[in-house]
């Protein structure tokens, strides 16, 4: 198969809509548009556009996202004369992007490729390339600059500039970007230009204006300091030229500068010569990134005729960080380039099959294991890890991370269950044992009075919890009595009242998605004490005690949580037993992983998938295309007020499949519908062969809004399985 897509360079009246390419490695990424713009001081050089602050190529130093190149503006000349460019099309793979451009009347074209290289876990940079090839008498490259934390506001005035023999050197405090040519070249610096640019998307959130929805655009200030002009004539027979782009990201290897002059130390400069070094052989490294991506799509036994799926696994192969040279899955890009413990274990879940074919395994039960290493006190893992220093340094420092997750854990044992069903590895199951042990040991001890405390083990066998310590972490604005107050999005409104605001911060609420991953925990537990009590007589001990509490779990799951008249899973029931029918998503992954533990019958499987085809199921451009997370008025997506509410995730997707499946032929057809109309998202919208957070239906109109490249919502096994 040919492992790229053609596009045409246009931008969509919605922006959400417009297409965007992204190069992702562990260490950086590399973003932008497919449709470009004019850019200089007359509109003389063309550049791809930037929709999000967080689009150009951004390194992850130390585990944080910065941002350093924001675009590379390219001019070409006939003669000393700039020709206008205009973009012909892009050609799009997972490893690579090339922009053609070309003016017919002056008969110029030029071909720009762009291209991450891949430096390993061990050094301390990145190197990116940019090959250009053209008829056009020269080509004039101007770089546009902003080096700053992912988060942080512009600061132009602190970048500075040096011209060397083959491009320039630019650095911002300890952070330096060199951008070299293997061709002649000359070199021009000037003072700093600083560029007010308009990114329309973002950070995804949006806004009512006159009526209509748009995003809330932001500003950021990159800067030009200089250009390089590379002759195209008689001595560049091939007519290409090669800018090698190397970034020393460690601060041991920072750059020493004053205001007026610029010298990078000796260990810097060895790491810049490797780098660019190493930027040369990107023809070598692109041809071996063209045969694993030809082994991988063998491993899964996709089909040629087959092409969105197999983008989609292999898009799904470059999602993974480094943090202290340890692997991890991150949540996704952008802002989400840092892992999330739910995300992580969800996107390990739902591809585990295609993880293992691809050659995943080991990352799989390392991750887990590591996992493990940052459990607190009361048996938590952290929800994610932070995002900046300051937010929790020093190895395992557990009160600087977030620990406002249940699910976090319990999707790790899960994930656990699943990694050995395929692979028997004994000491791995002891390890994951021991670990449920003590976490057991911690709920059964945690309290129910502790305000945003810790999962609790009840004497029904079920775990309570605080009502935002799911997936569905947000929380609304309620205003009572003259006082606002925040209160989860789980707790309906007749609910909240402010005598008892701590009251719903407690862990005093069985969710059924939180007890369905309790007992799939439960039972991987058992499946492992079964397969070891072979060799370890005392593991069948330990298998008595989790069969005991899983039977008491599974006995009391639907006293507590089934509502039988109306076949629904409650959205939440109190420890006192107050229950909130309203149908959302989180039912709908409850009943999907109890699917083989016998709970419902297929009569109540058939009345649940109608109630949910009736409240959640929801449609994209004519097709059925993933499920409401609640049923709620609240329709259209604006900020995090919105970010639970009547909205569509397709983290949500794999398990209303599993769900419909189970019912064999009667709803073949959804299926299809369904997983049709999320491959053309994937391809057709945002960023190409990548898929977003969640949708808005506005008004019947499904729009890609938040982050538009997530971890869990690639999900490949419902498609090979």
């Amino acid at each position: 198969m040919d492992f790229n897509v053609e596009i045409s360079p246009i931008e969509d009246i919605n922006p959400a809509r417009t297409k965007h390419i992204i190069l992702k490695r562990p260490k950086a990424s590399w973003s932008q548009s497919v449709f470009s713009v004019p850019f200089g001081d007359s509109s003389e050089k063309i550049v791809p556009n930037r929709d999000y602050p967080y689009e150009g190529l951004s390194v992850l130093i130390e585990g944080e996202n910065f941002h350093f190149l924001d675009g590379i503006a390219v001019g070409a000349k006939k003669g000393s004369k700039y020709i206008k460019l205009r973009a012909k099309k892009v050609i799009a793979s997972p490893w690579e992007m090339i922009y053609y451009y070309n003016n017919e009347e002056e008969g110029i074209r030029l071909a720009i490729t762009y291209y991450l290289m891949d430096t390993g876990a061990l050094r301390n940079g990145v190197t990116a390339c940019v090959s250009l090839e053209t008829n056009a008498s020269s080509i004039v490259i101007e770089p546009v600059v902003d080096i700053r934390h992912m988060y942080d506001e512009s600061a132009p005035d602190s970048h500075f500039c040096k011209a060397l023999n083959d491009g320039m050197l630019i650095w911002r405090a300890e952070k330096c970007i060199s951008l070299r040519t293997v061709n002649k070249c000359e070199i021009r610096t000037w003072g700093k230009k600083k560029i007010e640019w308009w990114y329309k998307l973002g950070s995804g959130f949006r806004e009512n204006i006159d009526g209509k929805v748009v995003f809330k655009g932001e500003i950021r200030n990159p800067v030009s300091l200089g250009e390089l002009e590379i002759p195209m004539g008689e001595n560049n027979k091939d007519n290409t030229a090669l800018l090698v782009i190397a970034i020393a990201t460690a601060t041991a290897t920072a750059c020493s500068h004053s205001n007026s002059n610029s010298n990078t130390n000796t260990e810097t400069q060895l790491e810049l010569e490797w780098l660019t070094e190493k930027g040369k052989e990107w023809l070598r490294d692109e041809s071996e990134e063209e045969k694993r991506a030809i082994e991988m799509v063998k491993s899964l036994g996709l089909s040629l005729s087959a092409p969105a799926i197999a983008f989609r696994a292999l898009a799904l192969s470059r999602f993974g960080m480094y943090l202290d040279k340890k692997f991890f899955y991150e949540a996704g890009d952008f802002w989400f380039r840092t892992p999330w413990f739910r995300d992580l274990f969800e996107g390990i879940i739902n591809n585990i099959e295609t993880l293992f074919r691809i050659g995943h395994a080991e990352r799989i039960r390392d991750i887990i294991l590591r996992a493990f290493e940052y459990q607190d006190e009361y048996g938590r893992i952290p929800n994610r890890f932070p995002e900046r220093k300051g937010e929790g340094e020093g190895e395992h420092e557990h009160l600087d991370y977030d620990y406002n997750s249940a699910d976090a854990t319990l999707l790790a044992f899960i994930a656990a269950g699943e990694f050995f069903k395929r692979r028997k590895d004994e000491n791995f199951a002891s390890t994951i044992l021991r670990r449920a042990e003590f976490t057991i040991s911690r709920f059964k001890m945690n309290s129910l009075e502790k305000i945003n405390g810790a999962p609790v083990l009840n004497e029904n066998g079920l775990i309570s919890i605080v009502p935002w310590h799911s997936w569905t972490d947000t929380k609304r604005e309620v205003e009572i009595g003259g006082k606002k107050f925040n209160f989860s999005t789980r707790i309906p409104d007749s609910w909240c009242d402010a005598r008892n605001e701590d009251e719903l911060n407690k862990p005093k609420y069985f969710l059924p998605e939180i007890n369905a991953q309790w007992i799939k925990m439960l039972r991987a537990c058992v499946n492992m004490c079964l397969s070891l009590s072979s060799s370890n007589p005392e593991n069948e001990t330990g298998g008595n005690e989790y069969s005991a509490l899983l039977e008491k779990a599974r006995e009391n799951f639907k006293k507590v949580l089934w509502n039988a008249e109306e076949n629904i899973l409650y959205n939440l029931v109190t420890v006192n037993g107050k229950k909130d029918n309203t149908p959302g998503s989180p039912g709908v992954v409850a009943f999907s992983l109890l699917l083989d533990e016998n709970i419902f019958s297929q009569y109540e499987l058939k009345g649940f998938i109608k109630e949910v085809k009736e409240n959640l199921l929801v449609e994209k451009n004519g097709l059925p295309f993933g499920i409401l997370v609640k049923k709620s008025p609240r329709r259209t997506y604006y900020g995090d007020a919105e970010y639970h509410e009547a909205v569509v995730w397709p983290r949500d997707t794999p398990y209303l499949i599993r769900i419909l499946r189970a019912a064999g032929e009667l709803e073949e057809e959804t299926v299809e519908g369904i997983l049709r109309s999320n491959l053309e998202h994937q391809m057709n919208e945002g960023f190409v062969f990548y898929n977003s957070e969640l949708f808005s239906p506005d008004k019947g109109e499904m729009v890609p809004v938040k982050n538009p490249v997530q971890f869990w919502s690639q999900w490949v096994d419902v498609y090979i399985t």
